[in-house]
């Protein structure tokens, strides 16, 4: 979807598609009507609803913000896009509603990151091979000696993060339908595809489902012999690149957590403070696409850019995302009766929370599926599956 041929209007044909979605689902009766299978979907019309008014209540007070017309559209744009995100779960809901099994769905799903990893191994195949240069290639993108692919996404670390927000989903396919070549095809790619917040994202979810399904690793052979090829794997890709593992987890130290600026990082508390301190009644909700203000330095911290843009409305914001993250984890322990899917579907909710803390995809519909995948599920008893955490999170 980044390929320019599929712009139309300003808009891509993944957004063309979620508008289109949006519109028709409006038109069917008791659409809006409001029960608890719809809390995800009326937090999130809530949140549309707080930032469209700050948005507008700073029109007045710092005009800078919105100088020209395309940049008021362009506000504007990023800010429904929360309303069609709504919207587009409600037409999962009643999909969910029509259909007995997830296949509808999730298969897809796993078909489009299927389709992906097997396009960057192909080129990676065609570049060993030297036939010819893979199209859209990128040398030393990333600055990891290794090149980046444009037919894949135009940056490496895009490709990952979309590819890591997967996770749950082939994670399903895993447990569910026992595609072991499907998972392992899509943890080669996100284990080569050298990106520090990727790779992040995908050994905290791995961590997460370990932690979720402990009690069915069942000791034997075959689980022996699968978890022994993965470390043998990774012990060689280790040794193989070990130079690029280092500058990454460096990356991670200095930037993410040190706060290091000397490159640019715009993750540093000066940062921070630089913004509130000059808009202390925020800059509006943006997303990233609007992330930097006017004559400021560049910010890149997903929690520190979600408070100066909305300022003191973040704080009811991320208490309510909180409640919602325990709320939903309990609804698992109550309502699930695919202990594979409430399990896949609950390590997606645990991973959010390090996602939307540490990057700018606040909104991206693959997260907030897993979340709504929980509150549609039909049956309501208590199932055997002890999801982990319930009790700490309700706590917190």
């Amino acid at each position: 979807f980044n390929n320019p041929c599929y712009d139309l209007a300003g808009l891509k044909i993944n957004e063309w598609f979620g508008c289109i979605s949006a519109i028709l689902i409006l038109a069917l009766p008791n659409c809006l009507r409001f029960n608890s299978s719809r809390n995800v979907i009326f937090a999130l019309m809530a949140v549309f609803g707080v930032s469209l008014t700050h948005n507008i209540l700073l029109y007045f007070n710092y005009p800078e913000f919105n100088s020209d017309v395309q940049t008021l559209l362009t506000r504007l744009a990023v800010n429904f896009k929360i309303i069609i995100l709504a919207l587009n779960l409600l037409a999962i809901h009643f999909g969910m509603k029509r259909e007995k099994e997830m296949s509808f769905l999730l298969k897809p799903l796993i078909y489009a990151g299927s389709f992906g990893a097997l396009m960057y191994v192909v080129q990676i195949l065609i570049l060993m091979i030297g036939m010819k240069l893979p199209y859209g290639t990128y040398i030393d993108a990333g600055f990891t000696g290794i090149p980046s692919f444009g037919s894949i996404s135009i940056e490496r670390g895009h490709f990952g993060k979309f590819m890591a927000i997967l996770f749950p989903f082939f994670l399903y396919a895993l447990t569910a339908f026992k595609w072991r070549w499907t998972f392992a095809l899509y943890g080669l790619i996100m284990c080569i595809n050298f990106s520090a917040s990727s790779l992040a994202f995908f050994l905290f979810s791995c961590a997460m489902a370990l932690w979720v399904f402990r009690s069915r690793l069942v000791p034997s052979l075959s689980l022996f012999l699968w978890i022994s090829a993965y470390l043998l794997f990774f012990g060689l890709l280790f040794i193989l690149f070990k130079s690029i593992f280092q500058g990454l987890f460096e990356k991670i130290y200095t930037i993410a957590l040190m706060g290091d600026e000397s490159s640019g990082g715009g993750r540093s508390i000066g940062v921070f403070l630089e913004y509130i301190t000059t808009y202390p009644f925020g800059i509006g909700y943006g997303g990233s696409t609007l992330r930097v203000a006017p004559g400021l330095s560049e910010i890149n911290s997903a929690f520190f850019a979600f408070v100066t843009q909305l300022s003191i409305f973040a704080l009811p914001i991320i208490l309510g995302y909180a409640f919602l993250v325990g709320i939903t984890i309990r609804r698992v322990h109550r309502c699930s009766s695919d202990t594979n899917l409430g399990g896949a579907m609950m390590v997606g909710v645990l991973a959010s929370i390090l996602v939307f803390s540490t990057d700018i995809l606040w909104f991206v519909p693959t997260i907030w599926l897993p979340f709504q995948i929980i509150w549609s599920q039909e049956s309501c008893r208590k199932s055997s599956f002890e999801p982990p955490l319930t009790s700490h999170l309700c706590v917190l």
